[in-house]
């Protein structure tokens, strides 16, 4: 038998012990199994520094307690939301919306005539320009300008 079988044959005999000591620290049958599975884990793993010939049943308990704590300080940065209604509320739009749209409005702009004496309809409050359907805010039913291109109005 090798030393590795031996450690096994010992690390399973403590399991109901280790089950006990999981309910015990949170009460929980499913937690305390999971306490153990990651007890046992951390154990296999670690096997080389196992001391032989110490106690194998305080050294798991002291691993057990240890991932019970370390599962304690992870757990209070945590929230239940089994139906999503927090995560919902803390949801933030993308930024790359804002982008996209910005692109659609240059794009749009640039495709709008160069010459202010044209109008295509498009609508430009407040600056003078044209309403849809090619009227101007005085209602005339043209859109060519009053004042020559490359004039400005005082105000």
């Amino acid at each position: 038998m090798t030393g590795h079988d031996h450690f096994l044959e010992q690390v399973t005999a403590l399991l109901p012990a280790l089950r006990a000591f999981g309910r015990s620290l949170c009460g929980d049958p499913a937690r305390a199994d999971d306490l153990v599975q990651d007890t046992v884990l951390k154990a296999w793993t670690n096997r080389e520094q196992f001391q032989s010939g110490s106690n194998l049943k305080a050294w798991l308990f002291t691993i057990l307690r240890n991932c019970y704590y370390s599962e304690l300080r992870h757990r209070k940065f945590e929230i239940e939301d089994p139906d999503g209604v927090c995560a919902g509320q803390v949801a933030i739009a993308p930024d790359h919306d804002a982008k996209l749209h910005l692109r659609d409005l240059s794009r749009a702009l640039q495709q709008l005539p160069v010459d202010p004496g044209v109008c295509d309809g498009a609508v430009i409050r407040g600056s003078g320009g044209c309403l849809p359907g090619g009227g101007r805010h005085d209602q005339e039913p043209n859109c060519a300008r009053a004042r020559p291109v490359g004039r400005t109005a005082r105000r």
